[in-house]
């Protein structure tokens, strides 16, 4: 688990492992957090997290961000200078499963949503699979928000701009490095007071137990973080009394991937 302080630094906490770090940006104060992965092709698994600095570089390349790699072990920026990246940025938050990041993305071409990912074995982003939405012109896009599930697996939360209908997606099989994935309906929700998600303040997060979304976000009415349990037809909200200015939930799963020894362990 990672909690970005912006212009100081991040820390990183295993809780599974009762271990905590700090990793402060002296120099590079703009540094923004996106994700965290590792190299899973090596047996010592040290963590990597992947941001970038939000200046324009490369008036040429025409990038505004520049994508670095920060390891944890060696304590040391590696830059990534790609042209690609713009076509592959993320409309929502980043996903890590089996070491790599995975993140929605829209291409305006072809008018399709698809996942974009990154390798943190191999330092590639790509083009990982088509999402099961229609084509959409860069307006009217779905409200798309990715999440892991069953711990090997991905869910897809949609929200149609247009019926506000909001349907879960789910891959059929394991992720692997195949870009070969099938996408099955798992639910679809039609509830006149299940909230609209395009308009949040805070991050949005969710997982699904038993054919029952539970979901967290901002109440539209009242702008305080609710958590909303829907089955079928019937939605159920439970106000958790917090006034949203910006802040976000995930969801977490153990991690045997230790917090490099050179920082402190957290005593539980």
């Amino acid at each position: 688990m990672f909690r970005d302080f912006w212009n100081q630094g991040v820390t990183i906490w295993n809780p599974w492992l009762r271990q905590v770090g700090w990793i402060e940006y002296k120099e590079d104060k703009d540094f923004r957090f996106c994700g965290i992965g590792y190299d899973a092709g090596k047996p010592e698994k040290g963590y990597k997290i992947f941001g970038y600095f939000n200046r324009f570089y490369d008036t040429k390349l025409k990038i505004g961000h520049r994508f670095a790699i920060f390891e944890c072990a060696s304590q040391a920026f590696k830059f990534i200078d790609s042209p690609e990246w713009p076509t592959l940025a993320g409309r929502g938050e980043y996903v890590s499963l089996n070491g790599n990041l995975y993140w929605t993305a829209y291409n305006e071409d072809t008018r399709e949503h698809f996942l974009g990912s990154f390798d943190f074995s191999t330092e590639i982003s790509m083009h990982f699979c088509l999402l099961p939405c229609a084509k959409h012109v860069s307006g009217l896009q779905d409200k798309l928000v990715l999440t892991v599930f069953k711990g090997d697996r991905f869910a897809l939360l949609k929200q149609s701009r247009i019926s506000s209908n909001t349907e879960i997606w789910v891959t059929k099989d394991k992720i692997n490095s195949s870009n070969n994935v099938v996408w099955l309906n798992l639910m679809t929700l039609s509830i006149p007071d299940f909230p609209s998600l395009f308009h949040q303040l805070s991050d949005i997060s969710y997982f699904i137990h038993d054919m029952t979304l539970i979901l967290c976000c901002d109440d539209n009415q009242t702008g305080v973080g609710c958590i909303f349990i829907a089955r079928g037809d019937l939605c159920k909200k439970i106000q958790i009394n917090y006034v949203s200015l910006g802040f976000s939930q995930c969801v977490y799963l153990p991690s045997l991937t230790s917090v490099p020894l050179e920082f402190r362990s957290l005593q539980v």
